[in-house]
């Protein structure tokens, strides 16, 4: 039981945005990208006070499911043993958000670079297209072309 209530701590401070794991992380990138935005006091003020506001709610939640007081049908299924799988799963997710945090830096590149090329359309048409893009067999007003 106080394993699932380790994880279930891990998993809400990620969710969070909190140091070190990796949504304090993605809130840094996107703080750091409002700079240059118009409204960078209105978009910092929405970020912070929301992440506040998940760290509450998951706060609050996880008190009243792991410390607030239960009947005894309910502590005895609390008690019972995971399954296995169950085990499994929350353990690889964590191992993942942890990994998310230490390839951090890798993974920033990696996106940056997707976005660059998403927001870089001609290399895109050219590659899909090929060097001179040819007549679409169907237009929505002439149907086939024959």
């Amino acid at each position: 039981w106080a394993s699932t209530g380790a994880l279930y701590a891990a998993f809400a401070i990620s969710a969070a945005g909190l140091p070190p794991l990796a949504g304090f992380l993605g809130k840094g990138f996107v703080l750091d990208a409002a700079l240059a935005a118009p409204l960078t006091a209105v978009t910092w003020t929405v970020v912070l006070v929301s992440s506040l506001g998940i760290l509450i709610a998951l706060a609050r939640a996880g008190t009243t499911l792991f410390w607030a007081g239960q009947d005894e049908s309910a502590a005895t299924a609390a008690a019972a043993p995971a399954h296995p799988a169950q085990r499994l799963a929350l353990g690889g997710l964590l191992l993942l958000v942890i990994a998310n945090a230490v390839f951090a830096g890798w993974l920033a590149q990696f996106a940056q670079s997707t976005a660059r090329q998403l927001a870089e359309r001609r290399p895109y048409i050219a590659a899909v297209l090929g060097a001179k893009p040819v007549a679409p067999l169907w237009t929505p007003r002439q149907g086939l072309k024959k």
